[in-house]
This record gives C-alpha cells, sequence and structure tokens, in this order.
C-alpha cells in the first residue's frame, strides 16, 4: 500500500489595488477569487491521486497613491487643463487623471481636481449725460476706457474682481443736448 502525501503549496504574489479583485489563476481553487486585500488565503484541492493539495496564497496588495488639489479657475481664461493627458475642464466638479508617473509599488497615482469655476462678472449700466457738464468719468478709476467720455455710445471694459478674474463693465453712455428754457 503506498500512500500518496498531502501536497503543500506557498504561492507569493504581488498586485496593485487598481488591479483588484484578485482571481488565482487556477479557477478551481474557489477560495482564491475575489481576493481584495493583502493576506494569506487557503485552499485545498485535489490531485490526481485523489488527495488533498494545499495552496497558501500569499497576496500582498499595494495602494494607489492619491493626490487631492483644490482649484479655483476663471471662467475667462477658457477650459482649465489638468492631469498629464492633455484633460480640460469646463464646469465645477470633480475631475480624475491617472498620470503616468506611477507611486514607489509602480501601482497607479491618481490625481483628483475639485474644480470651482469662477464666473465672469459683468455689470451693464446706463449713464444718461448732459452735453454742457464736461467729459464723463466712470467712478471707478481703473476703468480706463471709461473716463473722459463725450460721446453717445456703448463702452467697455474689463477689470480684475476680488478673485482676479475679468469683471466686464458695460457701459451705455448717452449725451443728451442741453436745451434752455
Amino acid at each position: 500500500l503506498y500512500v500518496h502525501p498531502t501536497h503543500y503549496e506557498d504561492k507569493y504574489d504581488t498586485i496593485c489595488e487598481m488591479d483588484l479583485p484578485y482571481n488565482y489563476a487556477d479557477y478551481s481553487a474557489t477560495r482564491l477569487q475575489n481576493l481584495s486585500e493583502t493576506g494569506t488565503y487557503y485552499d485545498t484541492l485535489q490531485t490526481i491521486h485523489n488527495c488533498d493539495s494545499v495552496i497558501a496564497l500569499h497576496l500582498t496588495v499595494h495602494p494607489t497613491t492619491y493626490k487631492e488639489i483644490n482649484v479655483s479657475w476663471c471662467e475667462s481664461a477658457g477650459p482649465y487643463p489638468y492631469g498629464e493627458n492633455g484633460k480640460t475642464a469646463f464646469e465645477d466638479g470633480e475631475y480624475r487623471d491617472t498620470l503616468q508617473t506611477r507611486n514607489m509599488y509602480g501601482c497607479d497615482s491618481i490625481l483628483i481636481v475639485n474644480l470651482t469655476i469662477l464666473e465672469t462678472m459683468i455689470d451693464s449700466q446706463v449713464v444718461d449725460w448732459c452735453d454742457n457738464v464736461g467729459p464723463y468719468n466712470f467712478p471707478d478709476s481703473r476703468a480706463d476706457n471709461l473716463q473722459g467720455l463725450e460721446t453717445t455710445g456703448i463702452y467697455r471694459d474689463t477689470l480684475k474682481s476680488v478673485t482676479d478674474c475679468d469683471s466686464i463693465i458695460v457701459l451705455d453712455f448717452r449725451v443728451h443736448k442741453h436745451t434752455r428754457n
């Protein structure tokens, strides 16, 4: 009589978190499927001699690296460029990009951008002005294009708001002839 010994086999595997779930190559090892964390897992299979074969899988799962940034972006600057792959964003939201640079384990590095788009402020005003008063100067002296006005027309100037984004002033300037009674 020959007694076949139980076969023990240690297997070592290392994967990245982004590759989860882990599935062992031999699908008959049902206890070694859909694994999601670092640990030692065991399964018992039958050999061709109908004896036990114990597999000890030593699995190491390395983490993904996440870098999260908060960005405020001026609408007038156009789309916000982020990541390394030429991606752009036009509106508020969370945007993700997998970077080409791997972390210390050779796993993915993910950039998360929390984007807030700051709107361009538009201030439209109408000014009625008498021609006998002299040139009109807009109250904000930074508005160079709105100083010394004497002719009816639509005038525009762009200033920086408190958020350092564009603030556009649209002035409907109307000059009226002064008449004497």
